[in-house]
């Protein structure tokens, strides 16, 4: 990985400890992915850790 995608992944690291609720991480997270890693859609889901289920999702096309 380049510096820049170093720094990249480390600025989204940080976004995960920032205790924002989930859809604005979700928002932060895939806008900053998009940079390093062109995508044309993407699945995001919040999951229940006791049962591993899907409590909420989301999906971006662009």
């Amino acid at each position: 990985m380049t510096r820049a995608g170093e720094g990249a992944a480390r600025q989204l690291t940080e976004r995960c400890y920032a205790g924002l609720d989930a859809g604005s991480l979700q928002a932060e997270l895939l806008d900053g992915l998009q940079r390093i890693v062109p995508f044309d859609a993407a699945f995001c889901a919040t999951v229940d850790p006791a049962t591993l289920l899907f409590t909420n999702a989301g999906l971006r096309r662009l």
